[in-house]
Parts: structure tokens; C-alpha cells; sequence
């Protein structure tokens, strides 16, 4: 529909960070090209943190190397989902994924009932607004970020970061693919083709609204996080993903694809 939709500035869209990467996970399915598309920014980035409860055996991300961990999770394309199958792939963990969740509230509740003991990859802003109490540390441990940079809230819950478990260049690479994409959390995005006054008029107007006092002081009230990046920013990160060589591009998909059943 963006592709479509009017190319005189007076369009633009709020975007799932998915959709600009499904052309390189699902080619056969989305069809369209992303770098052709006019990027305004995004209003905020997306820190992910994985906790479980204080009674579950695993305390930590070093301890899902030797005991089981079992999480809720969504389907596949969900970062619940697919950072624990992408964990257990690529560096050896062991969750017990399971799957079928209906979203965060859901899982969140399955933890407090007890049929799981964990989360993987819940957005530390969304647990904030849904379970303040959590978010410091009480009823579960918070023992993973999973951000390209430190965290200064989720470390100061003693969550460590995920590269500290990072042993080779193709896992970094492999990990960064996923976790790039949540510095552009809440994307906007203008069709192909609008003139580049437009969009910089665009571009700016934004960025003005995010850092205004009327805009911070509404975020605060809602409990949303926001951490805005430029336009130009949110460009440089899309095409550093779309340069991925295909090669490492078919490693990557591999990793988030269901586990094959063992044969008995």
C-alpha cells in the first residue's frame, strides 16, 4: 500500500521493524524493495530483556548452557520465539520453547500461573508499563539484555549482555542481523518517489515533535519510551542489513526455521 499510496508529501506510515526486513527472510512471500523507500526515523529503539521467575533452577543466561529454562513464546517471527530458537541454534542453550502464545500479556500471565518460568526477549519498556514491580526485580530475575549497546537499567538488574557469549564473528553477525533491528523500534517511512524537500520538510518536523516538551511530557504519562533516530540514521542501518552477503543471509534465516524432530 506505501508503494501506492500519494508521492506529494502528504503520506506517510508508522511501520512494524519486521517489514523492512521480511524481504530478506521471506523473498518468496514479500516482494517489494525497502531500500526504495524514503526513511523519516523512528521514535524510538527497542532494548529486549529475558527474565524468568526467582524459583526457576536456571538464575542465569550461563546456566541455560547446563539446565533446561522453559519459555512462553509467540509463532514464529516473534522475538519471543525466535531469539530462544535462535539462542539454542547458534549458541548451544537449553530453552524448552513453548509455543503458541498470544502475545506478551499472554506469556506474562502463563509465568505468573506457573506454567512457564520465562520470557526471552520482551521489550523492557513494554515490561515496565505491564509489570513495573518486575522491571526492579521483584517476583523474577532479569538476566539478559539483548541490545547492540549496554543498558543501564537492565544492567543494573545484573542483566548481562548477550555478546558476552558471542564466540565467533558469524554468530555476532548472525545475532546483530536480528537485534539491529530494534534500533529503528517504531519506524516511519515515506513512499518511493516523494522529492527530497518534502521529505526532509517531513523528516524534520518529526524529529522536532519528538523532542518537544508537549510530546516528552505525554510519553512519560503513558509510560512509552522514546529515543528517537534521524531519517538518515534508520537509512544507514536498513542498507548495512540488506549488504549482508546471501550466504550468511541463508545462515541467518536457518536459525529462527523450527528444529528438526530427532528420529527415534
Amino acid at each position: 500500500m506505501i508503494k501506492k499510496a500519494n508521492k506529494d508529501g502528504t503520506v506517510f506510515g508508522a511501520f512494524y521493524p519486521g517489514t523492512l526486513v521480511d524481504p530478506l527472510l521471506r523473498p518468496k512471500r514479500s516482494k517489494y524493495d525497502v531500500t526504495a523507500f524514503n526513511f523519516l526515523g523512528s521514535v524510538n529503539k527497542t532494548a529486549r530483556v529475558c527474565f524468568a521467575r526467582k524459583d526457576a533452577k536456571a538464575k542465569s543466561f550461563a546456566d541455560v548452557f547446563k539446565t533446561e529454562m522453559i519459555l512462553g513464546a509467540t509463532q514464529r517471527g516473534g522475538s519471543s520465539r525466535d531469539f530462544a530458537v535462535m539462542f539454542n541454534k547458534l549458541l548451544g542453550t537449553k530453552f524448552k520453547i513453548i509455543s503458541g502464545y498470544k502475545g506478551s500479556k499472554g506469556i506474562i500471565l502463563a509465568i505468573e500461573r506457573g506454567e512457564v518460568e520465562g520470557f526471552c526477549g520482551n521489550s523492557w519498556s513494554s515490561l515496565s508499563a505491564a509489570r513495573p514491580e518486575w522491571a526492579k526485580g521483584k517476583f523474577v530475575n532479569n538476566f539478559l539484555m539483548i541490545t547492540m549497546k549496554p543498558h543501564a537499567a537492565m544492567a543494573a538488574q545484573g542483566a548481562e549482555p548477550i555478546w558476552k557469549y558471542v564466540k565467533t564473528e558469524k554468530q555476532r553477525k548472525i545475532i546483530e542481523f536480528h537485534v539491529k533491528q530494534q534500533e529503528f523500534g517504531r519506524p516511519y517511512i515515506a513512499p518511493p518517489g516523494v522529492p527530497a524537500d518534502r521529505v526532509e520538510i517531513l523528516r524534520d518536523a518529526l524529529w522536532k515533535t519528538w523532542h518537544s516538551d508537549a510530546f516528552s511530557k505525554d510519553a512519560v504519562g503513558a509510560r512509552l519510551n522514546v529515543a528517537p533516530i534521524s531519517g538518515a540514521e534508520m537509512k544507514k542501518l536498513v542498507l548495512e542489513l540488506y549488504a549482508l552477503p546471501k550466504d550468511l543471509m541463508k545462515e541467518v534465516i536457518a536459525t529462527t526455521k523450527k528444529p528438526k524432530k530427532k528420529k527415534k
